[in-house]
């Protein structure tokens, strides 16, 4: 508790010191529900552009009805003995992050050790445990670069000069002219009104991709299933429709032949969240290699958490899925 009391302390009074850590924690980071409630109003404050200091911050507080449940002495205690830590700020968010990761291996490990009671979802839980396994590994994540000079990427941007293409491929040599190729990071929708085609083009993206550039390509298929997204790739590369498969048979299975090599993959689980999602491409990621995610289509995904309206739904998982498209730096279809 006393990091706990050391960063508080030091960011109420100490306004470098907020700004330099304010992106960087979040109330989950605390274990000391006062503490909770105290960053909470403290993030709230700087989005609002509220100055923070003793007197804010105990307004706020009182406004929001957390006074009561915390002293108005604790948070003076808190400045008076502890803001001269705000030099060694950057040090106790470390260990206060560390101090997180070692809580959730900890609770990691109690759920496993629950796995053979019968009371549990074993894959559930051990798709659970993978993700927090993987969030700590990769616990430097994209904000925590901070401000970096643009120049600092010049040599990238020179190299891409003068290239028509330099990201992955649709096919489409007037459509990869307008966007030269989908980037790394991006995270690309498909729109149209229904039965148009937009599952078709994004099959028939993985199918160049997979086929004349030997990528790797992920679909995550809630609406049809396994077998119906192979007859259809089947189609695409036999230039055959699926209702004369027995008519032209020699070209259907030359075009099995060149399907059996191409490395795509499919899942076809229609109550997948945007989690499973995650777990999965980063598990697909670390052992086979991947170069482009599909999801057939966006407003199938479950949201982790209810909303009050899909909208509001449909967006967290759209957040979601963008962050993911960033962390594996490859593009979301």
């Amino acid at each position: 508790m006393e990091i706990e009391k050391a960063i508080i302390g030091s960011i109420i009074f100490d306004e470098t010191a907020l700004h330099e850590v304010i992106g960087k924690i979040s109330p989950d980071d605390f274990k000391d529900s006062r503490h909770q409630k105290i960053i909470a109003t403290i993030i709230e404050m700087v989005q609002e552009n509220k100055p923070v200091d003793l007197n804010t911050l105990e307004a706020e507080l009182k406004d929001q009805g957390k006074l009561r449940k915390i002293n108005p002495g604790y948070i003076t205690g808190l400045i008076d003995n502890y803001s001269y830590k705000s030099a060694s700020i950057e040090y106790y968010i470390e260990k206060l992050k560390l101090l997180r990761h070692q809580d959730e291996l900890r609770k990691t490990g109690l759920r496993l050790s629950k796995i053979g009671d019968g009371t549990i979802d074993i894959q559930e839980l051990l798709e659970k445990s993978e993700d927090t396994l993987s969030n700590i590994l990769n616990c430097k994540n994209i904000s925590s670069t901070g401000l970096v000079q643009a120049a600092k990427y010049l040599d990238e941007v020179q190299q891409d000069i003068g290239k028509d293409i330099i990201g992955l491929q649709s096919g489409w040599a007037k459509f990869d002219g307008m966007t030269r190729g989908f980037q790394p990071g991006q995270l690309v929708i498909i729109g149209a009104r229904p039965s148009v085609g937009k599952t078709a083009l994004a099959l028939n993206i993985a199918d160049f991709l997979t086929y004349e550039k030997r990528k790797k390509v992920a679909i995550f298929s809630l609406e049809m299933s396994n077998k119906d997204i192979t007859q259809r790739l089947l189609s695409i590369r036999s230039w055959v429709s699926s209702y004369d498969f027995q008519k032209y048979a020699s070209k259907v299975s030359k075009a099995v032949d060149q399907l059996s090599t191409m490395q795509i993959y499919v899942d076809d689980n229609p109550s997948m969240t945007a989690l499973d999602v995650k777990v999965k491409a980063k598990k697909m990621l670390k052992q086979k290699g991947l170069d482009l995610i599909i999801i057939d289509y966006l407003q199938l995904l479950n949201p982790i958490s209810k909303k009050k309206n899909r909208e509001a739904e449909v967006s967290e998982i759209s957040r979601s899925l963008k962050i993911l498209a960033r962390e594996l730096n490859i593009p979301v279809i």
